[in-house]
């Protein structure tokens, strides 16, 4: 009956061989905890007190998630970062509104805006000199209507402009809050290939496996391990 051979696992030795196993033979896969991709366009930093998986990170990719979470510290080690903040232009805006119908809003009220001013200031005017002649003539009536009116279109057209203007200063500065320019001022001077050297200078460990040898019957393997 053939045999086939394979590669020898911890539980099946062959007599009187020792094999060694080093853990820093698996490399690991460095990327960005953001964006998840490597250093091909942009270097790897560990600027906080992270490590592991999470602990690496583009510098763009950090700035950018700085300016939309709106905080300066890291999420999980909550390391504070020390950055400067600018907040973005009203163009900025315009070309990446936080809903596309933000922008159409916007623009809505401006354009009623432009439209009800002068029909609401022509009618108070109109209103005004209705009040003027129908007083001269004592018609008290007419007087009171005209003014009654007048108050009203102008209270309207105050409470509308006074929600449109708050509403849109919101939006804008809810955009501007969770939309700033954030620029890091000192992040750490290793790479991520640095601070790998680093790790498996001082975590390589080394798995001497030692069976017994030929001539001596046991009926178990021995099995030791030493790290270095």
């Amino acid at each position: 009956m053939a045999s086939v051979s394979g590669s020898p696992s911890l539980s099946e030795h062959t007599p009187g061989s020792d094999r060694t196993f080093r853990s820093s033979e698996v490399t690991p896969v460095r990327i960005c905890r953001i964006c998840h991709e490597g250093e091909t366009n942009s270097r790897l930093y560990s600027p906080c007190r992270c490590s592991g998986s999470v602990g690496l990170v583009h510098r763009r990719c950090l700035e950018r998630w700085l300016g939309s979470a709106n905080t300066s510290t890291c999420e999980l080690c909550n390391y504070r970062f020390i950055l400067t903040r600018q907040p973005r232009s009203l163009r900025e805006w315009f070309e990446n509104p936080s809903q596309s119908s933000d922008v159409k809003n916007l623009v809505g009220d401006v354009v009623c805006f432009l439209l009800l001013t002068p029909l609401a200031a022509i009618s108070c005017y109109m209103c005004f000199l209705g009040i003027l002649h129908f007083i001269n003539w004592n018609s008290h009536l007419e007087v009171a209507g005209l003014m009654v009116l007048c108050v009203c279109l102008s209270v309207i057209y105050t409470a509308w402009s006074t929600i449109t203007i708050r509403y849109h200063l919101r939006v804008w500065k809810e955009w501007q809050s969770s939309n700033q320019t954030v620029r890091l001022l000192r992040l750490t001077k290793w790479s991520a290939s640095e601070i790998e050297g680093v790790s498996r200078r001082s975590d390589m460990s080394m798995v001497i496996v030692r069976t017994e040898p030929e001539g001596q019957a046991s009926p178990t393997s021995t099995v030791h391990v030493e790290t270095v």
